[in-house]
């Protein structure tokens, strides 16, 4: 359940995600991958910012629409209000 898995997310010591009922722990990342994401995220954040959108990283949970999926995606880029949901433990 989602509450099952924000108690392990809490208590993990590594990223986890929610597929479909699933709790999935993350992998890490190999140097060429986080190369690449260095460039990406500086380069798009450059041209982003000056449109008004905001580009954060790994470290943000994202909820995937209406299917109740939680991922760590490598960005995120919101050009609209930002919404956020308290987790079920607070």
């Amino acid at each position: 359940s989602v509450q099952d898995y924000f108690k392990a997310l809490q208590e993990a010591d590594q990223k986890l995600e929610y597929h479909f009922g699933d709790i999935v722990a993350m992998a890490g990342v190999q140097p060429n991958h986080a190369k690449i994401h260095a460039k990406i995220f500086i380069t798009l954040g450059q041209c982003l910012e000056a449109k008004g959108c905001l580009i954060v990283g790994s470290d943000m949970l994202v909820k995937a629409g209406t299917c109740g999926n939680y991922y760590f995606p490598d960005l995120v880029i919101v050009c609209r209000k930002d919404e956020y949901e308290t987790s079920p433990s607070g």
